[in-house]
């Protein structure tokens, strides 16, 4: 199954350009001689936009990708706006399904996270990736399809035991 949740790029262009232009504003108004204002008296302007840019970090990569389709899981989140420009920061993991132990969803205070359990050779790691921006139906399909690679893997661990040996009573 593929997830994939492109369609908040315009929202995000114009989120971000909304902040941008307030901020021009608020900068072109301190620069007019003569204007009554300046970014001091602007205080709750400048929280406001501090605040809603630490947010939008806080809550995490905007853009998530899943794809559960042939013998790899591929997950992919990003934020091609401004994480790009700064640094290459993006999260990109693919694995066997075979290596999937288990999953959780977390909800916090305006912030989704999904925690992985792979398993390896004794081994095991927790994948920890933000998926706030995921709507509803997107969650559900998520759960769903790694419910049904975890279903397949314990299917598997039980065919490759092989048959039971020893008594067996039919009632």
């Amino acid at each position: 199954m593929k997830i994939s949740n492109r369609r908040a790029k315009h929202q995000f262009y114009a989120i971000y350009m909304t902040i941008l232009v307030i901020f021009l504003i608020n900068i072109i108004d301190d620069i007019i001689p003569g204007r009554y204002t300046n970014s001091i008296e602007n205080g709750g302007l400048v929280l406001l936009l501090f605040t809603t840019v630490l947010l939008l970090f806080w809550r995490g990569f905007p853009f998530f990708k899943f794809d559960s389709d042939g013998e790899a899981l591929v997950i992919k989140s990003s934020e091609p706006i401004l994480y790009s420009k700064i640094s290459d920061n993006d999260f990109f993991a693919e694995f066997p399904k075979s290596k999937l132990g288990g999953f959780k969803i977390k909800n916090g205070l305006l912030r989704k996270t999904l925690y992985l359990n792979l398993r390896s050779s004794g081994k095991r790691k927790t994948l920890k990736i933000p998926i706030s921006y995921l709507n509803k139906d997107e969650v559900s399909s998520l759960k769903q399809s790694l419910s049904t690679v975890l279903r397949n893997n314990k299917k598997e661990v039980i065919d490759e035991q092989g048959p039971l040996r020893g008594r067996v009573a039919f009632g």
